[in-house]
């Protein structure tokens, strides 16, 4: 899977050490952060809207899915991380 990942970036970006992509990408997220920040209203009001617009369950839950993802792979990433550490110090 990272293969795949690393040839589609290379194939895109031309290397995958592009200094543009990453300039690119860091202007993105800052500016998308900043824009949240900045958005009226909160999360409550915006999980209304969501309802509001009263979508079929066949496109919600995709993009659920597609949300919950990087949150729910990092927590366990990290859990993964703390085990493996807590067994080798058990075994040293």
């Amino acid at each position: 899977m990272k293969l795949l990942i690393v040839c589609v970036c290379v194939c895109v970006c031309g290397t995958v050490y592009n200094p543009m992509f990453d300039v690119m990408s860091s202007i993105a997220l800052y500016g998308i952060s900043i824009g949240l920040f900045v958005a009226p209203g909160d999360f409550p009001s915006y999980m209304e809207f969501v309802k509001s617009l009263q979508l079929s369950p066949i496109i919600l839950f995709p993009f659920k899915t597609v949300m919950a993802f990087p949150l729910v792979y990092h927590y366990m990433n990290g859990i993964r991380h703390l085990v493996s550490r807590g067994a080798s110090e058990v075994l040293n």
